[in-house]
């Protein structure tokens, strides 16, 4: 243990006389295409297919409602202002107005499971990074943890967006259908016959008569 913080001390005195600790290089963050949405300010001048295509980019619909404020200021020159006071767009307001059309509902529905295969593609390039080592040549332990939470976190939204493709749970009874809720009584009668169906069959054996020597 002495010899390794003796080595470890001697490491750090070498790398300060080469002119200080060099800070590992972090993992890349998130490469995307840039927002375009044609300088659409406000949903009247919003195109929904500029949206999916946003959409299957990886951005969310708070991105977009940024894209939209900055399009706004450099429009009009100033923030967007409502009754007198600085406002801002909101990502409601958005899918309210996707929701008011059932054609800009099914193409957001759409984009959704298609940003899916967006985060699936992130998550392979993510896993291939690789991890940035420390000046003493071992893994970069914040590095390794940050790398970890970020994958999780691209899993756990796939997997929401595209549950048939990406969950973890396979559906194989319903076809993708909303299985519909047990009442108590169904879920004991249910319970019931799997049990039963569990149980092994039971043999009457014979049983031995006075004398025998069993």
């Amino acid at each position: 243990m002495a010899g390794q913080k003796k080595t470890r001390e001697k490491i750090m005195e070498e790398a300060l006389k080469d002119g200080g600790v060099s800070i590992p290089d972090p993992i890349p963050q998130r490469s995307m295409p840039k927002i375009d949405l044609n300088g659409a300010c406000v949903t009247s001048e919003l195109d929904i297919e500029d949206v999916c295509n946003t959409l299957v980019d990886g951005w969310s619909l708070r991105d977009i409602a940024e894209e939209m404020d900055h399009n706004h200021m450099r429009k009009h020159g100033k923030p967007r202002e409502r009754a007198g006071k600085r406002a801002r767009m909101h990502a409601t307001t958005i899918l309210r107005w996707i929701e008011s059309a059932s054609e800009r509902v099914k193409m957001y529905e759409d984009a959704r499971e298609m940003q899916a295969d967006a985060y699936f593609s992130e998550i392979l390039q993510l896993s291939n990074e690789k991890i940035p080592l420390t000046i003493f040549g071992s893994f970069d332990s914040a590095a390794v943890q940050d790398k970890k939470l970020r994958l999780e976190a691209l899993k756990y939204i796939a997997s929401k967006l595209a549950p048939k493709r990406y969950g973890e749970k396979l559906d194989l009874t319903s076809g993708g259908d909303k299985i519909p809720p047990m009442s108590p009584q169904q879920a004991d009668a249910r319970l019931i016959a799997l049990i039963d169906k569990a149980k092994p069959h039971i043999v009457a054996l014979p049983r031995p008569e006075a004398g025998d020597e069993s």
